[in-house]
């Protein structure tokens, strides 16, 4: 429970973008690595016999979500 909490937490931002800016995921290469990273700590945390393609931690996600130019979207912050 705890994870998956987490994980929304970790969603929800770029959720908030997306609504604000859809064709962030298509036009911003951070936006769209940002969510795969995402994809592959869902595969991380509950499908580990998966393996993933990257290195994937909380913290690299959190991290990946500081790199985002924000200038770019205004409404978002």
């Amino acid at each position: 429970a705890q994870l998956c909490e987490k994980l929304s937490s970790l969603q929800q931002p770029l959720h908030n973008l997306l609504y604000k800016y859809p064709r962030a995921q298509l036009y911003d290469q951070q936006v769209s690595d940002f969510r795969w990273l995402l994809e592959e700590l869902r595969v991380s945390l509950f499908a580990q016999h998966l393996k993933t393609v990257v290195p994937v931690s909380i913290q690299r996600v959190q991290k990946a979500w500081q790199t985002i130019d924000f200038n770019q979207y205004p409404l978002v912050r």
